[in-house]
């Protein structure tokens, strides 16, 4: 049960993103990848939009994100923080953890 409601809150986490968009946060295109265990989600942002699709839409991101449900949805509930150790422990996998920092400029307040 407790998985199930972890699957539900994710794919809910992606698809209400467009309506958390910030336009004017960055001034180019930018594609991240997201690997959430099973589930994978391509999130594309521009200067004026943002677009949220199931799968890996493009083989070119710019920053990709590959962690666990449980770090993912208590980061974005403010309820966990990743530090360094995250990084180095390979729970937390990432190419760009600056983009990571725009990601979240661009959806939270």
């Amino acid at each position: 049960m407790a998985d199930e409601q972890a699957q539900l809150d994710l794919a809910d986490y992606f698809r209400k993103l467009p309506s958390h968009f910030r336009a004017g946060k960055v001034d180019r295109t930018l594609v991240y990848y997201f690997s959430i265990e099973e589930e994978k989600w391509t999130v594309t942002i521009t200067p004026q939009s943002c677009e949220v699709v199931e799968g890996q839409k493009s083989e070119e991101a710019d920053c990709f994100l590959k962690t666990s449900k449980e770090i993912l949805l208590k980061t974005v509930r403010g309820e966990y923080t990743p530090s360094l150790s995250d990084l180095i422990s390979g729970k937390i996998k990432t190419n760009r953890p600056d983009l990571l920092a725009t990601f979240k400029e661009v959806f939270l307040d």
